[in-house]
């Protein structure tokens, strides 16, 4: 036999609901802002690890390109699409310095109140490079 359905009051449910949403809102922006910093820290490493590479090997220009291509090769095999010659370049092209990069970080964590969420704020703070500038202004 079903049971039957209690008439509960409309505003508490309301209530509930607007609360939960709230809740489930503020959580889809702040993985949006996590995975935004993770990639803005991703594409600055790699272009660092391009440069710190091209100019510790000094390589001739084709030899250069050749490597690009390689390395966008395996990437796409492994990772599929997205990682082509042109945004590997990109990649090397806009490498911020290290100032910029934590403007950059800055701006995405004020874009997204953050009040009391610390495990987000350490994985924020955690993605930031610490170790001091290199020669290639990194």
């Amino acid at each position: 036999m079903a049971k039957k359905k209690e008439n509960v009051p409309t505003n508490a449910v309301d209530s509930l609901f607007n609360k939960v949403s709230s809740l489930i809102e503020q959580a889809r922006v702040r993985v949006a802002t996590a995975m935004n910093v993770a990639e803005v820290y991703t594409k600055y490493q790699i272009g660092r690890l391009i440069v710190d590479d091209e100019q510790k090997g000094q390589y001739r220009a084709e030899y250069g390109k050749q490597i690009l291509l390689n390395l966008s090769e395996r990437l796409i095999s492994r990772y599929e699409g997205g990682w082509t010659v042109d945004t590997l370049k990109r990649c090397q092209k806009r490498r911020l310095p290290m100032q910029e990069l934590k403007d950059v970080v800055e701006k995405l964590r004020n874009d997204v109140p953050l009040e009391g969420d610390v495990v987000v704020e350490k994985a924020i703070e955690s993605m930031v490079p610490t170790y001091p500038s290199s020669k290639h202004g990194v």
